[in-house]
């Protein structure tokens, strides 16, 4: 079932007590609605209520907003582009995302350009910049991190569409697709917990990060739930990479008293993960059970089969891509909404399970 909620604004600095002209963004933070509504309102466009247009028009003229007819020269020379800027484009998940997007944005006559930004905030800025180069319709951005505030400035001079997946972009009001991250950690974490497992060690995502962030809260959902103490130590912060995996499952396995079951944040990370296992001669699931977050076509073909939850990195960019549609037909609501995939474990052996 989609879950949608209404995420609020970021204040800014007053431009009258800067001096320097006021912005869309400004105009939109003092009517208290998006840009995109700010926008259209400005513009005369439909789908704003009298209400909404009157407040903001009168925001518009307090602040003596003036638009720019180099932006209004720029909408009108839209391209048949979609940007999709991801963190690392050889992930199997960002790849799958990726291909959702791009065939339901091909059905309607748009080529999808991609940017992998590899995890670093200023190669994300420079793609962005790169693509406003191009004059995108719009952009599918997986945001790197939590800090993005001149993004929205930036796309407002385009009137350019823009969803996130993955990973909220904090303080913006704007379209969110994320994987029911809480709910499929304590889902995987609970079915280990069934398996007897008292000491389940996680190999947790980059922590700053939605997914990360949120796939922890699940972990630490089950493990109350189950009136298991949460333990610091058996949390390991990798970085979604099978280097990662590898790297703090062997710190996890040099503990004093090891886990005896992982929950793992990523696919990548369980490949380094097994690794590890194997190079300590640790068999699976007998001396460690293991059950990781992304499904992929190879989850049941190594040995033992690896239990994880079905995949939704697919439906994840189709559903983006229909939200950026939506939104460049003027259809979209006056907030932004977050967009919740649901996730169910497919069991399999490396857990336990006979399956």
């Amino acid at each position: 079932m989609e879950k949608r909620k209404r995420r609020g604004g970021q204040g800014s600095r007053d431009p009258a007590e800067s001096g320097r002209p006021a912005t869309l963004v400004d105009v939109a933070l003092a009517a208290k609605v998006s840009i995109a509504t700010a926008s259209r309102a400005i513009n005369g466009r439909r789908y704003v209520s009298d209400d909404t247009r009157a407040q903001v028009l009168r925001a518009a003229e307090q602040l003596k907003f003036r638009p720019s007819s180099l932006a209004r020269g720029f909408r009108a020379q839209r391209s048949q582009i979609i940007g999709m800027v991801v963190p690392d484009i050889s992930s199997p998940f960002y790849a799958a995302a990726l291909r959702g997007a791009q065939h339901v944005l091909s059905r309607s006559g748009y080529t999808v350009l991609v940017c992998d930004t590899e995890e670093q905030p200023q190669r994300e800025r420079e793609a962005l910049d790169v693509l406003m180069g191009q004059r995108v319709a719009g952009v599918i951005l997986a945001p790197v991190g939590r800090e993005h505030a001149d993004l929205r400035e930036l796309m407002a001079v385009q009137s350019t569409a823009l969803v996130a997946i993955d990973n909220r972009l904090g303080g913006h009001v704007v379209d969110t697709v994320l994987v029911d991250n809480v709910g499929g950690a304590a889902a995987l974490t609970s079915h280990l917990i069934a398996h007897g497992h008292r000491r389940i060690g996680h190999l947790a995502g980059i922590l700053t990060e939605t997914s990360g962030a949120d796939r922890l809260i699940g972990y630490r959902s089950a493990l109350q739930t189950a009136g298991l103490p949460f333990r610091d130590e058996l949390v390991a912060e990798g970085d979604w990479s099978e280097a990662g995996g590898n790297v703090q499952c062997l710190r996890l396995l040099a503990l004093d008293e090891p886990p005896t079951a992982l929950m793992i944040s990523s696919s990548l990370m369980a490949v380094g993960a097994l690794l590890a296992l194997r190079a300590r001669g640790l068999a699976v699931p007998e001396q460690m059970a293991v059950a990781c977050f992304d499904d992929t076509p190879w989850a049941p073909l190594v040995e033992p089969p690896l239990t994880t939850l079905d995949r939704q990195d697919y439906a994840l960019g189709a559903t983006a891509a229909e939200l950026i549609l939506k939104q460049l037909d003027h259809q979209s609501g006056d907030d932004g909404m977050e967009h919740l995939l649901p996730m169910a474990v497919v069991p399999r052996r490396s857990c336990g399970c006979n399956a």
